[in-house]
């Protein structure tokens, strides 16, 4: 079973992370920490987090692709924390679910106003849950195992059930008029390059190709 996980938020450091060189600690992640162990190598494996009335809220999975690094970003790698796939290799794994729901869709790397460095994530991030009861599924190669997890609050934050509820439910609101907005804009992008190369009888240009290949991308 894993162990209750405190509803504690990740580093509000709005300055730029620490130099690599620099000695320093390393805090514990936030959210909740899940172990898991493989006897063989493992051809699939899910991990789902679900919510009291039995809803998906987040999903992991050995097949999640990797994304790549912007090559346009104006900051070094070491700040980033690059969204690794679940692992089927035999052995004993971590994995850290930082209590919230899926990122909004984003075409590309957000501009981040802030960084802690490794483990700033690289997308903005989904609402954090409210406290309550869930569940952990690992599934693997078809076979699922089923595990309670308790959410805690902060005992140092004293904001109502009540409140964290409304945060909660303005938050998943922002959340889907961000997939909207992102999808609306997508079609925009879609539209103008239809255009672009309906505009004249000739081969595609590798710049339209490009871009269409990177408005098709799963996010």
């Amino acid at each position: 079973t894993p162990a209750t996980a405190m509803r504690i938020r990740g580093n509000q450091n709005k300055d730029t992370p620490l130099p690599p060189e620099t000695p320093a600690g390393q805090n514990p992640p936030d959210g909740a920490v899940l172990y898991y162990s493989l006897n063989a190598t493992a051809r699939m494996a899910t991990l789902e987090i679900l919510d009291a009335t039995g809803s998906v809220i987040r999903k992991y999975s050995s097949d999640d692709p990797k994304r790549p690094r912007d090559n346009q970003a104006t900051f070094p790698d070491y700040w980033l924390r690059p969204p690794a796939p679940l692992s089927t290799d035999p052995g004993l794994h971590r994995w850290v679910w930082d209590l919230r729901y899926p990122s909004p869709v984003a075409t590309r790397q957000y501009s981040m106003a802030a960084s802690f460095g490794e483990d700033t994530p690289m997308l903005p991030q989904g609402p954090m849950v409210v406290p309550g009861k869930y569940e952990v599924r690992l599934t693997v190669d078809g076979k699922a195992v089923t595990q309670p997890l308790t959410v805690v609050m902060d005992p140092r934050v004293k904001t109502s059930t009540a409140d964290l509820v409304k945060q909660f439910d303005f938050g998943m609101r922002i959340w889907d008029a961000l997939q909207k907005e992102q999808d609306q804009r997508r079609r925009m992008a879609l539209a103008h390059l239809a255009g672009v190369v309906d505009s004249g009888d000739r081969a595609p240009t590798s710049q339209a190709v490009a871009e269409f290949e990177e408005l098709m991308r799963p996010k």
